[in-house]
């Protein structure tokens, strides 16, 4: 219940969040925003609101293009999806 309040004030107001150890508990940061991320399924490129791309499986990033960080997870991850 708490994570779910959590992720209702993140969209309600991403400046007004919850307690930080939950959202490092149960969220990913992109590295150029800061937005706590959460995925539930499918790829593992993350493109945020801001143009950033980036691997949800390790953080790595931030990627100018979208191929950038495909070549990224098929190099050290064989994969796109978990």
């Amino acid at each position: 219940q708490t994570l779910l309040l959590c992720i209702m004030q993140i969209v309600a107001d991403p400046s007004d969040v919850c307690d930080e150890s939950i959202l490092d508990k149960f969220c990913k940061r992109c590295q150029k925003c800061r937005i706590p991320t959460i995925k539930s399924t499918g790829c593992n490129h993350i493109q945020c609101n801001y143009g950033a791309h980036w691997c949800y499986k390790c953080g790595a990033g931030p990627f100018t293009q979208g191929s950038e960080c495909y070549a990224h997870m098929a190099e050290k991850h064989n994969s796109f999806v978990d």
